[in-house]
């Protein structure tokens, strides 16, 4: 709505003194036709003339009172016109200075967020996915064309390289819970996971790979989490042919979109004894994989095992099932966590 009103208004302050410079022109020459008897060209040219700093051409009385006018209402609208011009571009650097006071003073307030670096085509998608989760998101971004859109989008973000600290320290580095390098250069990855380590021993840091070389490169350099985003593709491409109906399935339920949903979960501090039994007795949700702390790993635990404080379970349920099942166990989804809790 804010976007269409301002290009309203910035079509009329271009329009409107060039419509009214020409009734001003047309105006000057019909009344030298009137007054002095002119041809219409004549006319044209005299009020060229009259309004700019030139020796006036009225030849009666009347001409020259008319000119007299005419210079009036020129001049009014010169200065009219510079004015506009002058109030325009006020207002534009005023709204961008605000504008950007407005940012800094949110990136200043802003903790336990994720830092983005990198908005691109892997980078947008990637916040629009932890945004539809109501993950608070800043995003760094070297190309001032794309910063111009997260601007306008009132997306919180931050203008630089994110290989380097100061951005990095913009963008709260010290208060987020991790950070995701999506960039499209390795080395520029690397060097982003190797800065991030540094500034927030803590953080948990997700990065992109473009191969295995970088990779292993990426996880020496304090990655937690190494993701190649070409393999991912291209087993996505071959799972939709081997295994339709499961790949379909996956895709609707960790999107968010389907009546069923998989969701992560820690379960927090339990004020009784529960096993995965009392989790589909009282919410109704199948659990299909249970992660205890020490990272033992069981897949379609049975309806006996026991659940502690600590434990990671993802479970397959509807979305008010999974509400409830979250203020049952005192949990949260894995992405809300500190990063100290991760482990």
């Amino acid at each position: 709505m804010r976007k269409s009103v301002d290009g309203i208004i910035s079509f009329k302050s271009v329009v409107a003194p060039i419509l009214l410079s020409f009734l001003i022109i047309i105006g000057g020459a019909l009344g030298y036709v009137y007054f002095e008897h002119m041809s219409f060209l004549d006319a044209i040219y005299a009020t060229i003339v009259t309004l700019t700093p030139a020796t006036p051409v009225s030849k009666t009385p009347q001409g020259e009172l008319f000119s007299v006018f005419l210079v009036f209402f020129g001049l009014s609208f010169v200065i009219y016109i510079i004015g506009r011009v002058g109030s325009l571009f006020i207002e534009g650097h005023l709204r961008k200075i605000l504008g950007r006071r407005v940012m800094e003073t949110r990136l200043q307030k802003v903790s336990e967020h994720y830092i983005l670096c990198g908005f691109g085509r892997i980078g947008s998608q990637v916040y629009k996915n932890l945004q539809r989760n109501n993950i608070t998101v800043v995003v760094v971004e070297n190309n001032y064309n794309i910063t111009q859109k997260l601007e306008q989008k009132e997306i919180l973000h931050v203008y630089g390289e994110a290989t380097e600290e100061e951005i990095l320290l913009k963008a709260g580095i010290k208060r987020a819970k991790g950070l995701i390098a999506a960039v499209g250069s390795d080395a520029d990855n690397v060097y982003i996971v190797l800065v991030a380590r540094d500034l927030n021993p803590n953080l948990y840091i997700l990065a992109r790979a473009t191969d295995t070389k970088a990779a292993k490169r990426l996880k020496q350099a304090g990655a937690d989490r190494v993701i190649s985003s070409y393999e991912i593709g291209a087993k996505r491409l071959a799972e939709s042919i081997t295994h339709p109906l499961t790949t379909d399935f996956m895709e609707l339920t960790l999107s968010g979109h389907g009546e069923l949903q998989i969701r992560e979960m820690i379960v927090g501090y339990l004020e009784k004894p529960f096993t995965i039994s009392d989790l589909k007795k009282e919410a109704n949700v199948l659990t299909i994989v249970l992660r205890r702390k020490n990272n033992e790993t069981i897949f379609n635990p049975s309806l006996e095992t026991p659940l502690s404080a600590g434990d990671s379970i993802a479970v397959l349920g509807k979305q008010a099932d999974l509400s409830k099942l979250e203020k049952m166990l005192g949990a949260v989804p894995f992405c809300l966590l500190n990063s100290n809790q991760i482990s």
